[in-house]
């Protein structure tokens, strides 16, 4: 219990100091990787902060985070990375520390993946979450879609209203066409374009023509 209760004072105080979270889930059949990267000032008080360890599974001394630290002469960059099977998943620091309400539900169909409330996280931070897979995902609620990342957006001053909801089809990759429908969707825009051009020149062609 102290372990947790000082990993959760190390985040807090990062997050009043000011710095920048993106934490994204890599999904495949048979696992899920972790990956947390926290920017934020280049001071000696968040340096000895960020060095501390970390520790991937709730309330656990044995298993640590992969951890890489980078410095310049402004920013201190942290990156944590650590797999997970789908069972220790259930476990891990992060979602019990911030996620309120979280539900992940795996079967030999299914990847269920429900966040929300996300009160844990110190106000006035906004952060991104992606998860990325190439499997075929069924539902979501996404902000946005780039490629195979699921993006979400959290607003530090609404946290407790986050809903993060994706359900992926496990033994699946989507097809060429569901992977790429923004470019489905930018030719058949050109398409049109170019047909409604067609057209007006070819009306203008004929109301000269019907002139002389």
């Amino acid at each position: 219990m102290k372990l947790f209760k000082y990993l959760l004072i190390i985040f807090v105080v990062l997050l009043i100091t000011g710095c920048n979270i993106n934490y994204n889930l890599e999904i495949s059949d048979s696992k899920i990787s972790e990956n947390i990267s926290i920017t934020t000032e280049n001071t000696i008080e968040n340096y000895l902060l960020m060095s501390h360890k970390q520790y991937p599974l709730h309330h656990s001394r044995d298993i640590e985070y992969d951890k890489e630290i980078k410095r310049n002469d402004k920013t201190i960059i942290m990156r944590l990375h650590y797999d997970y099977d789908f069972k220790n998943l259930f476990n891990a620091n992060s979602l019990n520390k911030y996620f309120y309400n979280r539900n992940i539900k795996v079967d030999d169909d299914y990847i269920l993946i429900s966040l929300k409330d996300m009160s844990g996280f110190a106000p006035n931070v906004d952060f991104d979450i992606v998860i990325k897979t190439e499997n075929k995902v069924v539902s979501n609620n996404a902000d946005k879609i780039k490629g195979h990342s699921y993006i979400w957006h959290v607003d530090g001053n609404n946290k407790d209203k986050m809903d993060i909801e994706i359900k992926i089809k496990r033994g699946t990759t989507p097809t060429v066409v569901e992977r790429n429908m923004y470019i489905v969707y930018i030719v058949i825009a050109i398409v049109v374009v170019a047909i409604l051009v067609i057209a007006f020149i070819t009306y203008r062609r004929r109301k000269v023509n019907n002139k002389i």
